[in-house]
């Protein structure tokens, strides 16, 4: 049940945000590349992952790890061993989704899911960091009438896309910055307009 209000109270913020349309039509933007979604630093496990969890701790406000009892889509999975060292947080109900956007504004579409932020130790002095998105969904309008007694979702239409890759690396940009090491990491790659049908 605290896994329905929690997302009861997602979707309500996200009419809100999104507003009452119906149905919202998308583009969906192509990347000439896929970006890298890990990356290996030289430095210790313990290093990374402190630099990791403070910069996270900085910038939002619902981040667990393994050992946190929360209501999660699957706690077993965040209980795992190798999951030990990771990270898992809650995509702010705000971010958008790069490669989907809006027929009528351009604008991007609203965007949520889980990052899981995964943190292994390779040898003494290299550890590699990589972002997974789990269930990422885009939000592509709003159904009424809405009952949010008998429907926990609140009348929201998402659908399921797979992860892009350019959030994810962006967030390994922003850690390899704080451990300053950006310069040495590839350029992220953006999406670009679809080609027009002649």
């Amino acid at each position: 049940m605290k896994l329905r209000y929690r997302e009861t109270i997602m979707s309500m913020m996200v009419v809100l945000i999104i507003g009452c349309d119906s149905k919202i039509d998308y583009v969906e933007y192509q990347l000439p590349q896929k970006n890298p979604m890990s990356y290996e630093f030289p430095f210790s496990l313990d290093t990374v992952r402190n630099a990791v969890s403070s910069w996270l701790n900085k910038r939002y406000a619902s981040i667990y790890t393994s050992q946190d009892t929360i209501i999660f889509q699957d706690e077993e999975f965040m209980r795992l061993p190798e999951n030990k060292n990771d990270f898992f947080v809650d995509v702010p109900i705000s971010a958008t989704a790069s490669l989907y956007r809006r027929k009528d504004t351009g604008e991007p579409m609203r965007y949520y899911g889980v990052v899981h932020i995964h943190i292994t130790q390779t040898e003494r002095n290299k550890t590699v960091v990589e972002v997974r998105t789990i269930n990422p969904r885009i939000f592509t309008g709003v159904e009424f009438p809405a009952n949010v007694i008998t429907d926990f979702h609140g009348g929201v239409i998402t659908k399921k896309v797979s992860p892009s890759t350019v959030e994810e690396y962006a967030l390994l940009l922003k850690f390899g910055e704080v451990l300053g090491m950006r310069h040495k990491m590839p350029p992220l790659v953006d999406p670009v307009p679809p080609k027009e049908e002649k």
